[in-house]
């Protein structure tokens, strides 16, 4: 931020990312990627919040180029997208005609149960293409300068169908 300024009004770092991605072979018919992000203040009493307003936007955003047909579920079935953020289990699985030559394929979202506020709420979108597992959300959580915040995610890429029974039972195994 250019109003987080040292003693002699330079820029000075407030925290430190860091980001490991893990791609894996391909299985079957998915890829798995994983994400762990890193928090960890530089300066004392350092808190991160989403926006202010009713969406409390923030966190791990996925975008990808939406198909017309683009659904939505989660381990509670079909979800629709809504203004503001929708609580809906810890894993969201957007899948429509976005496959090679229009073929039916997805992506799959898990949340680790170790995060911070898991599971955590979305913000879906049928159109422009932002889909957020949120993270923290309308109010500011504290980030230690002692002890990271850690945030883990898994992208479960595929083609063709999933079924909810495979997509539980891969969450099951990461």
């Amino acid at each position: 931020s250019p109003l987080w300024l040292d003693t002699h009004g330079e820029k000075k770092a407030f925290m430190s990312e860091k980001t490991r991605i893990t791609v894996y072979s391909r299985k079957k018919k998915y890829r798995r990627v994983d994400f762990e992000i890193s928090l960890l203040a530089l300066e004392k009493g350092l808190e991160l919040g989403g926006s202010e307003d009713e969406k409390g936007y923030g966190g791990f955003s996925v975008r990808i180029k939406l198909p017309e047909d683009i659904q939505f579920s989660s381990e509670q079935g079909l979800v629709q997208p809504i203004t503001n953020q929708i609580v809906s289990g810890s894993w969201m699985n957007m899948s429509g005609s976005m496959g090679k030559n229009g073929e039916h394929a997805g992506v799959v979202l898990f949340c680790h149960p170790d995060n911070p506020t898991y599971p955590e709420p979305w913000i879906l979108r049928a159109k422009d293409s932002m889909q957020n597992a949120v993270f923290p959300g309308r109010h500011p959580v504290a980030i230690s300068d002692t002890q990271p915040t850690i945030l883990r995610y898994t992208l479960l890429i595929y083609q063709g169908e999933l079924s909810e029974r495979t997509i539980q039972k891969i969450k099951k195994s990461l």
